[in-house]
């Protein structure tokens, strides 16, 4: 399962259930996120950046706590004090990590989820937040690292930036945006978007000739995101090569121009998108 299924089982799970879950539902999370943050430690590892201090003592223990919450048969409150200690050892283990790393942003995105799983809302919005500007500080470092690599290295690891950056700023997006919420889900790779304030007209009727604006005063803009990732925005050279760090942490969003999608929203019911990159 990729971290964006399993991230959106979980607001799926938490939304109906009482948190955080036992019994069959936690077994199968628990195991689903041990997966995902092995898929994720494997991407970072073919990055051309540094994660040996992502697998010192507080990241191990937090994953022995994970694993904990994963056995069969526990009651919710074994299962909620596991959890508690794996997001323990997740804090611990973020200053280890060098700032602006990717290994640093992946241990914030995790420690969200997992204070999703707990059903503490405001705490796995926080660090979602904070994980998005993270990923993007990473993500400008390791771009700018791209200009000292062969053509055919490059672009490998120009194809695995921009994997990792769409998947940590998919799921902190919709963990880290209270709006995220009113965009359905309906089935796999399809979103459908109800009424959310502040979103243009032309989000449900995409054949609008407007472009698609990051929301007005909003942190995080799960629409936006889930659009850019739908039909493709700007390349990694525009969107953080060609900006400062400054610009790319706080400067304003670019615009989504229609001419991205016309293709994508083919035959798609008026309202719905699919297709992101996987």
């Amino acid at each position: 399962m990729n971290i964006r299924a399993l991230v959106a089982k979980v607001a799926g799970e938490a939304s109906g259930a009482v948190v955080p879950f036992s019994g069959p539902a936690a077994e199968a999370v628990m195991t689903e996120l041990l997966g995902v943050q092995d898929e994720q430690l494997e991407i970072l590892r073919e990055l051309k950046s540094t994660i040996g201090r992502l697998l010192d003592v507080p990241w191990k223990s937090a994953r022995i706590y994970m694993e904990e919450a994963a056995i069969p048969g526990r009651s919710p409150e074994q299962v909620r004090q596991s959890l508690e200690h794996a997001a323990e050892k997740l804090h611990e283990a973020i200053p280890t990590q060098p700032d602006s790393s990717p290994g640093r942003a992946d241990a914030r995105v995790m420690l969200a989820i997992v204070f999703a799983i707990l059903g503490d809302h405001q705490a796995s919005r926080y660090h979602a937040e904070i994980a998005y500007r993270e990923a993007r500080a990473a993500t400008w470092y390791l771009v700018k690292s791209l200009s000292s690599l062969r053509r055919t290295e490059k672009q490998e690891q120009s194809k695995l930036i921009r994997s990792w950056y769409n998947d940590i700023e998919w799921t902190a997006a919709y963990l880290g945006d209270p709006d995220a919420q009113n965009v359905k889900l309906v089935r796999d790779n399809v979103l459908k978007i109800d009424n959310i304030p502040g979103q243009a007209v032309h989000q449900r009727s995409p054949r609008s000739d407007l472009p698609v604006r990051w929301r007005e005063g909003a942190r995080l803009d799960f629409v936006y995101v889930a659009w850019k990732n739908a039909v493709g925005g700007p390349g990694l050279e525009e969107e953080f090569g060609n900006q400062s760090l400054a610009q790319v942490l706080d400067g304003p969003r670019p615009n989504l121009r229609p001419a991205y999608v016309l293709d994508a929203l083919r035959d798609q019911e008026m309202g719905s998108f699919t297709g992101w990159e996987e």
